[in-house]
Order: structure tokens, then C-alpha cells, then sequence
């Protein structure tokens, strides 16, 4: 690494929201510094040519594949699966990226198994919120259950909705995956 360095985030959007706001403004003040910064969104919601959307990492036949899979995982109740994030890595943004900065990974966009690969480079994850470590909530409320595993959910109703609850599947695949993941 030189004094200019290649900054990749990841966020669920560009602008609207508080993480987007926190994010977009690293990036601006990451130009203004002289480096290099990508912004990879679900959802752009600002005109700027280094705010890239997921999806058009994908081809035609991922974005068919995906829509079925994630077809049959709404009738199941299952977390989206989105190829997209798998698609990061084989980036030219990603490969030249000195640092991955993560910030929002919900927002059924993100797919959570492949943080390990994403982190193979040094990586720091900002978290704005109790996603991270909770079975599906961004804040917990007064409910604790997160501290020894989520079940029975009384805010299955809050964004982002489950139709059943499978809180404690996630927060266990949660701890699965990032004793993987090399994060900061």
C-alpha cells in the first residue's frame, strides 16, 4: 500500500438513510484525499459514476437463477440468496481494493455466507445498528434474547419482515460465519 489507497464499501444504499449518509461521506472525503473509493449499493439513490449497483454484476442467467431461488425461499420464508455478493470478488474494484470497508449487510441484498471471501482483504465492518449479532433485528428493543440466541420473536413485524419465525436459525448461521471471516 502507498499514501493512496483503493477503498471499497459496501452498503445498502448510496445516500438515503443514516449508514448510506456515513458512507457516502467517507467517500467523498476519500476522493477529496486523493484515493480511490467505490461504493457497491442494492439500491443507488445518487448520481455518481463510483456508486455501483450489485446487481449489474450480474448476467442474464444469474438474474434468472436468483429470481427462482429466491421465488422458492419466499414460500419457504428463507433469506433471499443474492449472487450478487458473490460476484464482488471478481471484480476489478475488489481486486484492486486496498481496504473493504462493510457497512449496512441487511436489506435483503447481501449474502451473508460470503463474507469470508469478501474478507480475505483487510476489512473493517461499521456497524450503525444491532443487525450484526442479533437473529433478524436492527435494534433488539428491550427483548435480550439476542445475547443467547434469538427464538420466538416479538418483532418479527419490524423491518425487515419474517412471515415466520426463523430468528434463531439466523442468529446461529450468524455465528457460524464469522468466526470465518477476517474482519477488524
Amino acid at each position: 500500500m502507498g499514501d493512496k489507497l483503493n477503498i471499497l464499501q459496501i452498503n445498502t444504499r448510496g445516500h438515503r438513510g443514516g449508514a448510506a449518509r456515513v458512507a457516502y461521506r467517507l467517500h467523498r472525503k476519500y476522493l477529496e484525499r486523493g484515493h480511490t473509493s467505490t461504493l457497491f449499493v442494492s439500491a443507488p439513490d445518487i448520481a455518481d459514476p463510483r456508486i455501483k449497483r450489485l446487481d449489474s454484476l450480474l448476467n442474464y442467467a444469474d438474474k434468472k437463477y436468483q429470481r427462482r431461488i429466491n421465488a422458492i425461499n419466499y414460500i419457504r420464508n428463507y433469506p433471499s440468496y443474492h449472487r450478487s455478493t458473490a460476484k464482488i470478488v471478481k471484480t476489478r474494484e475488489y481486486e484492486e481494493a486496498d481496504i473493504i470497508t462493510l457497512h449496512n449487510l441487511h436489506g435483503n441484498y447481501f449474502e451473508l455466507s460470503v463474507l469470508p471471501r469478501i474478507t480475505r482483504k483487510p476489512a473493517v465492518w461499521v456497524l450503525h445498528d444491532m443487525w450484526a449479532f442479533t437473529g433478524h433485528c436492527a435494534h433488539c428493543f428491550e427483548c435480550e434474547k439476542w445475547i443467547s440466541g434469538c427464538n420466538h420473536c416479538p418483532y418479527l413485524h419490524v423491518w425487515e419482515p419474517l412471515k415466520k419465525d426463523i430468528t434463531r436459525k439466523l442468529w446461529h448461521k450468524k455465528r457460524k460465519i464469522y468466526p470465518q471471516a477476517h474482519l477488524n
